[in-house]
Parts: C-alpha cells; sequence; structure tokens
C-alpha cells in the first residue's frame, strides 16, 4: 500500500503533466495546460499551497512510517480541495487551510 500511495503521490507532483478539463478549470487553468505553467507562472495562492502540501505528503509518505497521523492531513488536504470546489471556501481560504497541513506534516527545524 506504501508505495501505491508514494506512486500517486509522484504522479500528482509531475509539473510537466497535462491537465485536464475538470483539473484546469478547478486550478484555474486550461486543458492541456502543465501543472509546471500553473506552479511557476501563477500567484494563484491555492495553486501554490496545493502543490507544496503534495510535495510535503509524498515526502513525508516516502519516509514515515506514521501512516496514520499523515493519513489525517492527508484528509484535511482532501477536504480544503472539496471546500474549494463545491463554493463552500475561497481560494484564500483554501490556501491558508493547506498551507496549515503542511505546517503540521513537516517536521520543525
Amino acid at each position: 500500500m506504501r508505495d501505491a500511495v508514494v506512486e500517486e503521490y509522484g504522479m500528482l507532483i509531475s509539473l510537466d503533466v497535462p491537465l485536464n478539463e475538470k483539473a484546469a478549470a478547478l486550478l484555474g487553468g486550461r486543458p492541456g495546460q502543465t501543472l509546471e505553467e500553473l506552479v511557476y507562472r501563477s500567484s494563484d495562492p491555492f495553486v501554490n499551497a496545493l502543490y507544496v502540501v503534495a510535495m510535503a505528503l509524498y515526502m513525508e509518505y516516502a519516509d514515515s512510517s506514521n501512516w496514520q497521523r499523515l493519513e489525517v492531513f492527508d484528509l484535511a488536504a482532501y477536504a480544503a480541495f472539496t471546500l474549494l470546489q463545491r463554493g463552500r471556501a475561497t481560494r484564500n481560504q483554501a490556501a491558508k487551510l493547506l498551507s496549515w497541513v503542511t505546517d503540521q506534516v513537516l517536521p520543525s527545524t
């Protein structure tokens, strides 16, 4: 299971994969545009926060043995995405929730 989750996050954070129509609409891009184009050429706080939390979860899933803790934050990231998708949160509110999740996932240095 661990390998499947790590592989799934690896695909999610692939910058060169073209977005499908649904993902492009939610992220504010256009179909065929890559995640790289959105992350590095956009000032959208939600897109940036989504990419950062996906990277944090990917790194922690690959290295961590505390899967239950990570599953809680995985669910919180999904909730932020769903709240935005359903119009119950603004892009800035969803970005703040994703940033909080990232802060909780990554160990303090």
